[in-house]
């Protein structure tokens, strides 16, 4: 099942190889096409362009092209260009003249350091930290990345500084500060993306080389599962070689020797494959050391003198004496004190010029962790600053909100408070009207009932005139009767009449009274 597994990924790896080759030959052509259509004057950025894609296929035309880059930028005095073309060169030269890579390197930052050009700065930098990391020069390699840290194109880039945390990283773990090298990885974990896990995996089996140097073996072993759940192609491409040899390192600190041979020879297998020599070098190494624990001294010599062949000429100093200490444990173990003696000089020599910068670097490391605290609490302070920023910011939207919300009550109770006046005003005139209206009845019925007075009054004083004439004639009968006793009969019916009609009178007249007195009510 695995087998099949490991089939499948690998041709999944292939296919994925082959539409990536087929679309890196069609900007190839593009370029190319591109650059014949330019002016000669004009094609220093395209020429630039083409040895880019050309650096993995084919290094001799990348050369080249940059070359021709860096002659225009010369003719055209184009400063951007120049620097450009000399970054390119360095890393081009790295591994066949490192010396003139290095020098290019340091001329080419100051040069970028005058323009300036923040990112000619910053990646030339990393790349003379890496270039003093392989000669072995820890000290000069921790002063260019503790340098780029500061720069302000590093703070701002994540890219940037995941770089140069892991290469700090690397450098803590060569000269065994194992805890600063831890957490120098995790910084640069925390600065890379979910998509690169190409990185992660290798970081993951960084710290487990850390943790199995500390003899904190379960960690390693975390730290080497997590790696492998992440690494992509099935830890078949460059990954591969930092997994295999991490689980290399993990086994033969504990002990497990014939365990060791099984992953240096994959680690060493993939390292040449991506032509690794660092990496082939320290995986013979390492082999030809369990070699020997297993008392296997000739097969520990062949091995070693592979070693020896590759470094051989090279700058990798630190592997160059790593290799002649093994060479020289081969030797004592074989009686061959001639050969020991030989291999043990060249030791020396290499000891000197590395562990000068050695002691330089126990030295440093006082002022490393000074710097190291003077960025942990620039950090700090800026995250204090960010968090006042914040709380100042959430201050104001809630003060506006605040003032938003009472301006809608405000709003609210001004409405309210014009329609209730609205009302209040309608109603009193509507008051106003029935109070008028109400008025004028009163009026009308005062003049009616004063009109009525006025009535009763004349009818009352002409009942009044009548009962005047009546007593008038009672007076005049009286005085008939009392003259003349013949007419009293007459005269009775006659006075009964007059009483009669006063009785009358009066009834009419109190009758009238009444009314007046309900009207006045």
């Amino acid at each position: 099942m695995n087998f099949i597994r490991n089939v499948i990924a690998l041709v999944c790896v292939l296919v994925l190889s082959v539409n990536l080759s087929f679309a890196q030959t069609k900007v190839i052509d593009s370029l190319r096409n591109e650059i014949n259509k330019t002016p000669e004057k004009d094609r220093g950025s395209l020429y630039l362009d083409l040895s880019y894609e050309l650096m993995e296929l084919d290094p001799i035309g990348a050369k080249e092209f940059t070359r021709k880059a860096y002659e225009l930028s010369l003719a055209n005095y184009d400063s951007v260009l120049l620097i450009r073309s000399r970054m390119r060169i360095a890393y081009l030269i790295r591994y066949e003249d490192s010396d003139s890579s290095l020098v290019m390197g340091i001329k080419t930052l100051a040069m970028a350091e005058k323009c300036p050009m923040d990112h000619a700065v910053f990646v030339t930098m990393n790349r003379i930290a890496v270039n003093y990391i392989y000669r072995g020069k820890y000290d000069r390699a921790l002063h260019f990345l503790l340098k780029g840290l500061e720069l302000p194109y590093a703070k701002g880039n994540r890219w940037a500084m995941k770089a140069l945390w892991n290469n700090l990283g690397l450098v803590y773990y060569k000269i065994k500060y194992f805890e600063k090298a831890l957490f120098a990885y995790n910084e640069g974990l925390g600065y890379s993306d979910l998509s690169e896990q190409d990185f992660a995996a290798n970081t993951f089996f960084n710290m487990s080389l850390c943790e199995s140097h500390q003899k904190n073996f379960r960690n390693s072993r975390d730290h080497i599962m997590k790696g492998r759940k992440i690494c992509p192609g099935d830890c078949t491409s460059s990954e591969g070689v930092h997994y295999y040899f991490s689980l290399s390192t993990y086994h033969f600190l504990k002990g497990n020797y014939d365990s060791v041979l099984i992953f240096t020879d994959r680690s060493h297998g993939l390292a040449l494959k991506h032509q690794d020599v660092r990496m082939q070098v320290s995986s013979l190494e390492m082999k030809a050391k369990s070699y020997l624990k297993l008392n296997r001294i000739d097969l520990a010599e062949h091995t070693i003198s592979q070693a020896r062949s590759l470094v051989t000429g090279s700058n990798l100093h630190s592997e160059i004496k790593d290799v002649y200490a093994v060479l020289a444990s081969v030797a004592e173990r074989k009686r061959d004190y001639k050969m020991m003696a030989a291999a043990l000089k060249k030791y020396v020599e290499e000891l000197d010029s590395t562990d000068a910068a050695q002691n330089r670097v126990n030295l440093m490391k006082l002022e490393v962790e000074s710097k190291e605290r003077e960025h942990r609490e620039e950090i700090r302070i800026q995250e204090m600053y960010l968090k006042a920023k914040e709380d100042i910011i959430s201050t104001q939207r809630l003060l506006i909100i605040a003032v938003f919300v009472i301006c809608v009550l405000f709003s609210i109770l001004l409405v309210v408070f014009i329609k209730r006046h609205r009302q209040k005003t309608q109603h009193n005139k509507l008051l106003d009207k029935n109070l008028q209206l109400r008025t004028n009845e009163l009026h009308d019925e005062m003049r009616s009932a004063f009109k009525a007075q006025l009535f009763q009054r004349e009818l009352v004083d002409k009942m009044l005139v009548d009962i005047g004439h009546q007593m008038t004639s009672m007076k005049a009968l009286l005085k008939f009767i009392s003259s003349d006793e013949t007419q009293r009969d007459a005269c009775i019916k006659k006075s009964e009449t007059l009483f009669d009609k006063i009785e009358t009178s009066m009834r009419k007249i109190k009758t009238v009274i009444s009314d007046g007195a309900e009207i006045h009510k």
